[in-house]
């Protein structure tokens, strides 16, 4: 029997919205993913993500500080 595949739930290219934690200054404002790092555990919670703001800066947070967005621009 073949193990299933794990994958995350937020994909490269996805946009989402930071959450934030605490006073962040990135805290509301939205971000791309641009890569989803290894999850041994294959656990949403434990899920990781690098992402880019619109300034470009990047920034390396856990799923549950990311939310997706429907972003139309």
């Amino acid at each position: 029997m073949d193990a299933l595949k794990y994958v995350p739930n937020l994909s490269c290219g996805a946009r989402v919205l930071f959450l934030g934690n605490g006073h962040h200054p990135k805290k509301g404002l939205r971000c791309t993913v641009i890569k989803a790092l290894p999850n041994p555990s294959k656990r949403p919670e434990r899920q990781w993500y690098d992402v880019r703001f619109d300034d470009y800066s990047i920034g390396r947070f856990p799923e549950g500080r990311l939310s997706r967005v429907n972003d139309h621009r």
